[in-house]
């Protein structure tokens, strides 16, 4: 890409000011102008979605992502071990995604830990509607990660209304603005915290980022191909 493109198309800022850094970091020889543009991804949306309820009788969160280190699935997992621990009815996490690479640990705790049995469920190979109907009746996507390109789990879920807990990322808040929450992806507590809120049937936290998401506006692939376009046109 470095050696021959005229142009390149990232999925976000923090991409971008990733790929300049890198090529600031280059032999001069290898330096060459090279045109950068952020032209975020369309939201997918979900016309013929089932009807949810608000509150299930069990409430539940979800994490969407392929279980991978970066992707700090082993902070939610201690904390789902705290919460059956010391809660009488704790609400349930869903991990939906392909497991991936180096997470014995993980997969140690969800087999073997008795605390998780029942508490925790994971999906490996949903269809869209399934998984959108299970993002749509959750109280919250939940995404610890430490490290993002792109973040199309938040789009997804703030496009169906669902709030969003994220990690404080870059990424993540080019995506999410104002209407998601955002945390350190170290600092347990405030999660474990922001859990035990967003369960709650009447939760004024949960309540106000769901008004928070009315004015969120999601990227389109209109927008996405007009920046493809406007790169197309600069550099022909």
């Amino acid at each position: 890409v470095l050696r021959h493109a005229d142009g390149v198309i990232v999925n976000s800022s923090d991409t971008a000011d990733s790929l300049r850094r890198f090529l600031a970091k280059l032999p001069e020889g290898l330096q060459r102008p090279i045109e950068i543009r952020t032209a975020l991804l369309g939201t997918p949306s979900f016309p013929n979605l089932p009807a949810v309820q608000d509150v299930a009788p069990r409430p539940y969160f979800i994490f969407l992502g392929t279980l991978e280190p970066r992707k700090n699935h082993l902070m939610l997992l201690n904390i789902w071990r705290s919460l059956a621990a010391t809660e009488a009815m704790p609400p349930r996490l869903v991990l939906v995604g392909r497991r991936g690479w180096e997470i014995e640990n993980v997969i140690d705790m969800l087999e073997r830990c008795p605390g998780l049995q029942g508490l925790v469920e994971e999906y490996n190979d949903l269809s869209d509607m399934r998984l959108a109907t299970l993002l749509g009746g959750a109280r919250a996507l939940l995404l610890p990660s430490f490290a993002e390109g792109y973040g199309l789990p938040v789009a997804e879920a703030l496009v169906l209304g669902v709030p969003v807990l994220c990690s404080n990322l870059p990424s993540f808040r080019e995506i999410g603005g104002e209407a998601a929450e955002y945390f350190d992806p170290l600092d347990a507590m405030s999660w474990r915290q922001a859990v035990l809120d967003y369960a709650a049937p009447d939760s004024p936290r949960r309540a106000a980022q769901v008004t928070r998401i009315a004015q969120w506006g999601a990227p389109t692939w209109a927008q996405h191909f007009a920046e493809v376009e406007t790169l197309l046109s600069d550099i022909g």
